[in-house]
């Protein structure tokens, strides 16, 4: 039992490091102009751990600069669900304006 659940730390340890070092990454894509290469690791980021709600958001956010609004408005819906409660305003904000873009806001 002892080395299940050591190897149960160590896989969730190692997909948390996996989804961080890959969101990390896209994150100095997307400061050098790089948004297709920052989309890809955000992309790899929420597969890594999709219970993750920033790579989702920061995925949505991506997809949305690229000209992606249905894929956007999918990275950011289900950011804001993984939110819990209280997802980010940031994500609820970003999919505003997603929805906005999209037509299916009204004011």
């Amino acid at each position: 039992a002892d080395t299940e659940d050591d190897s149960r730390r160590l896989e969730y340890r190692r997909t948390a490091l996996l989804r961080q070092v890959q969101v990390n990454t896209g994150v100095v894509f997307e400061h050098r102009g790089m948004l297709l290469n920052a989309a890809a690791c955000y992309r790899s980021g929420a597969t890594a751990d999709p219970s993750h709600p920033r790579a989702f958001k920061l995925l949505g956010s991506a997809m949305f600069a690229l000209g992606e609004l249905q894929l956007a408005k999918a990275a950011l819906t289900q950011a804001a669900s993984l939110g819990g409660s209280s997802p980010s305003g940031e994500t609820l904000c970003d999919l505003g304006v997603t929805l906005q873009a999209l037509g299916e806001l009204t004011k």
